[in-house]
């Protein structure tokens, strides 16, 4: 089950805003994000894995659910492929970063509130692996945000 917990930016307040909606589509996301085919589903995080979404939100409180993926490194691209043509019922794909070494990331993105987003990390481990990080991310009614991102739910 997805927890709230705290964003990047402090100093709004203490106590995190009560949203079933933002809860109930954070849930929805992560269970229907699917790994594509020679993708497999990992249990927990492994080690040397990415600790944190490779983007964040800058708002006082964020519902976010992570799970973890693992694929040879020979089947990232076709991965990558197989994701951007199948994004999940609401989203659509919002395009792809790269960083330090062999590492990206690709977001699905709602366009009804453009903060909400489904992220996938993907970073290489040891033994030709590349381990899959993958993040909901769900801006919750009343949170305050320092960006332009709106807080206003609008979740189905």
């Amino acid at each position: 089950m997805p927890a709230v917990v705290p964003g990047p930016v402090t100093g709004y307040g203490g106590t995190p805003p009560t949203d079933a909606a933002a809860l109930a589509l954070a849930k929805k996301w992560i269970i229907a994000a699917t790994p594509p085919p020679g993708v497999h589903a990992l249990g927990a995080a492994p080690v040397g894995a990415p600790k944190q979404p490779a983007t964040l939100v800058a708002c006082d409180w964020l519902v976010r659910a992570t799970k973890w993926w693992s694929t040879p490194s020979s089947n990232v691209d076709a991965a990558k492929v197989w994701l951007t043509a199948h994004p999940v019922t609401g989203l659509v794909a919002n395009g792809t970063m790269t960083g330090p070494g062999q590492l990206s990331a690709m977001t699905e993105r709602y366009l009804q509130k453009q903060d909400d987003s489904l992220g996938f990390e993907f970073a290489p481990t040891d033994g030709g692996k590349v381990t899959i990080r993958v993040d909901v991310t769900v801006v919750p009614a009343d949170a305050g945000c320092a960006s332009g991102g709106s807080a206003a739910n609008t979740s189905p």
